[in-house]
C-alpha cells in the first residue's frame, strides 16, 4: 500500500512542473524532472538535474520535495564525487558504488549517460524495439528492461521506466 501511496503521489507531483530541456552548443546536455526509485527495502523520490557534457562526464543533482536533502554526484575526468547536504564529500571510480554505499539504493548510471537520451549504450549489446517514427520504445541492456514514452516531436523521452530484477527506477523528464 505504502509503494502504490508513492507512486501516486509522485504522479500527482509530475503533473506540477515544467522546466524545458536545454542542449548548449557545446554539446552539453541538461535534463529536469521527477525520479521514483523503488526497491524491497525502501521507496524514495524527489527531484533531478542532470547535466552531461560529452560521454562520460555528468553532474546529477538529487533533492527531496522543497529542495531538502539535496545530494550532488560528479563524474570528472574518471573520478567520481558525492556530496550530500550536509556538506559530506566521498570519492570512488564508481557512481553505482558510492551511491549504493552512501545512499543505501543506486541507479544505472553509466546506462543512464546514454539511456535519458533515449538511446542504447553503443559499447553494450542490447535489444530494442522501435516506435513508428524510430524512437526506441523497449530497450533490453545490461540485465535492464527500460520502456520510454516520448511525447510528439519531442527530443528526448518524457518518461522512462528502468528495471532490474526487484529495482526500478521511474524517471520523468520535464518539457516545455
Amino acid at each position: 500500500m505504502k509503494k502504490l501511496f508513492m507512486i501516486m503521489i509522485f504522479f500527482i507531483l509530475s503533473g506540477c512542473i515544467s522546466v524545458p530541456q536545454k542542449s548548449t552548443s557545446t554539446g552539453a546536455i541538461e535534463l529536469q524532472g521527477l525520479f521514483a526509485i523503488v526497491t524491497p527495502k525502501s521507496n524514495q523520490s524527489g527531484h533531478f538535474i542532470w547535466e552531461q557534457a560529452g560521454s562520460a562526464d555528468f553532474s546529477l543533482e538529487l533533492y527531496g520535495p522543497l529542495g531538502l536533502g539535496a545530494t550532488t554526484l560528479i563524474q570528472q575526468n574518471g573520478l567520481v564525487t558525492l556530496e550530500t547536504d550536509q556538506g559530506k564529500k566521498y570519492t570512488a571510480t564508481s557512481p553505482e558504488a558510492l551511491l549504493q554505499n552512501t545512499l543505501g539504493w543506486s541507479m544505472p548510471i553509466h546506462g543512464m549517460l546514454y539511456w535519458l537520451l533515449g538511446i542504447p549504450v553503443p559499447t553494450v549489446p542490447f535489444s530494442a524495439q522501435y516506435n513508428a517514427v524510430k524512437q526506441i520504445s523497449d530497450l533490453t541492456q545490461s540485465g535492464w528492461q527500460i520502456h520510454y514514452q516520448w511525447g510528439v516531436g519531442a527530443i528526448y523521452p518524457e518518461r522512462i521506466v528502468m528495471q532490474r530484477q526487484s529495482i526500478r527506477l521511474i524517471v520523468l523528464i520535464s518539457s516545455s
